[in-house]
């Protein structure tokens, strides 16, 4: 790796940072007052007449038949699995950066260490610890419009209606925009190349998730570009402490 020089880890630029943060919540704003744009996504996926003949007694049906198709169901299990993983093998070649004796002030070692870092704040603390945890949106399948009980419940809005691993927002989404950041890991030669190939398999990775009825467009979106964002952060802030060290 070398030359790192990009949009998102140049040095002294936290406005990036900062634009994307507001775009997060811009987004957030647009979905909440465009509530309507996150059940017509969805219902492209539902089938109502299958859904009738799959309800049961335990308030949902199975009318999002992406959720049921077994090579889809696969490629899902699979793509789930790589970020923990190749999170795992970045994190020990930090370490073994570290162990040469490369620190803050090498752009590459501040690089992978703000990945690392960002999957963990992002998708592990803040999404799954936080947001799922305590906002208590219902899924698309948990909710009336497809086949559920609970109503249906806008982005952002906290409610008391699912009180365990809930919708908003997607933490796999999360993952599958941490993983479009190992794009950055590539020499320039090839990180075109590695664009072309991880991004959209990051993207269809979070996609399936709208398509199964497990989660809202808003969901996917808050969650890709929030991994972006809190990686942008993450790099001004090492960078800026670089400086000073």
């Amino acid at each position: 790796m070398t030359n790192i020089d990009t949009p998102l880890t140049r040095s002294g630029n936290p406005f990036l940072a900062f634009f994307l943060i507001a775009l997060w919540f811009a987004v957030l704003a647009l979905f909440a007052s465009y509530a309507h744009w996150d059940l017509a996504i969805s219902s492209w996926f539902f089938e109502d007449d299958l859904c009738a003949q799959t309800a049961n007694d335990r308030g949902f049906c199975h009318g999002f038949t992406a959720a049921t198709d077994p090579v889809l169901r696969t490629i899902r299990e699979i793509l789930q699995a790589l970020p923990p993983w190749t999170g795992v093998g970045l994190l020990f070649w930090a370490i073994a950066d570290w162990r040469t004796g490369l620190r803050w002030q090498n752009a590459g070692f501040r690089l992978k260490t703000a990945i690392v870092a960002t999957l963990v704040i992002w998708p592990l603390l803040i999404v799954n610890g936080i947001l799922k945890t305590f906002w208590g949106r219902p899924r698309p399948w948990q909710s009336e419009p497809f086949g559920g009980q609970a109503p249906f419940i806008e982005a952002g809005k906290i409610s008391d209606y699912c009180a365990f691993n809930c919708s908003f927002v997607s933490g796999e989404a999360a993952s599958a925009g941490w993983l479009a950041l190992l794009v950055l890991l590539f020499p320039p030669a090839h990180r075109r190349l590695a664009a072309f190939i991880m991004i959209p398999i990051s993207l269809f990775m979070a996609g399936l998730r709208v398509a199964f009825g497990a989660h809202y467009a808003s969901d996917i979106i808050l969650g890709y570009i929030g991994a972006i964002a809190v990686f942008a952060l993450i790099m001004a802030l090492l960078t800026r402490f670089a400086a000073k060290a």
